[in-house]
């Protein structure tokens, strides 16, 4: 907390979680050691406004109980799901329009389609593989730029 750096990257990162939708954290057990991050990602969440909607997806490998034990106090009341898989997750089964799939479950009740390409992601690791396979969903953003800004 007192590297200017580092201050500046939480000071961005509050930001957006204060506007956040859904947020995924995969890969970082939040320990309780790890006090300015905590105090930090809270302050943040209480500011967000769309709070009780939002939904917080955990990705770990380790126990589930564990997993919301050790996150508890970040999540609002139910909101939030745990996945021990990459694969499962709103990112890999909704690319490019996680938010909105989120939206469309949760506030409208509608029943979505993961990959509507129908094909999965690619699981080599390979960044030119993974590339080739997003390039579908990023078009219409590249095709119609004045809609998505």
């Amino acid at each position: 907390s007192t590297d200017p750096f580092i201050k500046s990257e939480w000071s961005k990162f509050s930001v957006h979680l204060e506007h956040a939708f859904l947020i995924t954290i995969f890969g970082y057990s939040a320990p309780k050691t790890d006090v300015e991050a905590r105090k930090a990602m809270c302050a943040a969440l209480a500011q967000n406004a769309s709070r009780q909607l939002a939904e917080i997806e955990i990705i770990d490998i380790r126990n589930k109980d564990e997993v919301y034990k050790e996150w508890q106090d970040l999540i609002f009341s139910h909101h939030y799901e745990y996945k021990a898989c990459f694969g499962d997750s709103y990112i890999s089964r909704f690319p490019r329009r996680s938010c909105d799939a989120l939206y469309r479950i949760l506030v409208k009740a509608e029943f979505m389609c993961p990959r509507e390409l129908g094909e999965d992601m690619p699981s080599s690791g390979n960044f030119p593989d993974l590339l080739d396979w997003i390039k579908p969903y990023v078009f219409p953003e590249q095709a119609w730029p004045e809609v998505c800004q």
